[in-house]
């Protein structure tokens, strides 16, 4: 004998509606003693490092009004 689905069952499945809830969002960027700090994730290819040789040489270039 098949199992039986309840009329109350069957309505509901085609009532309801599924409202996605948005993932908890934090900001990308917060103020840590003073200083704006990036919180977010980095792209895998993202070199620290060249990133702050370069925004060294602009400082020095910026500084010498070159």
């Amino acid at each position: 004998m098949a199992p039986r689905i309840a009329k109350a069952s069957v309505s509901l499945r085609k009532s309801a509606v599924v409202i996605p809830k948005p993932a908890v969002q934090q900001p990308s960027t917060i103020q840590k003693q003073g200083l704006w700090v990036y919180t977010g994730a980095l792209p895998p290819e993202f070199d620290v490092a060249r990133a702050i040789r370069e925004d060294r040489e602009e400082r020095i270039l910026k500084l010498a009004c070159l």
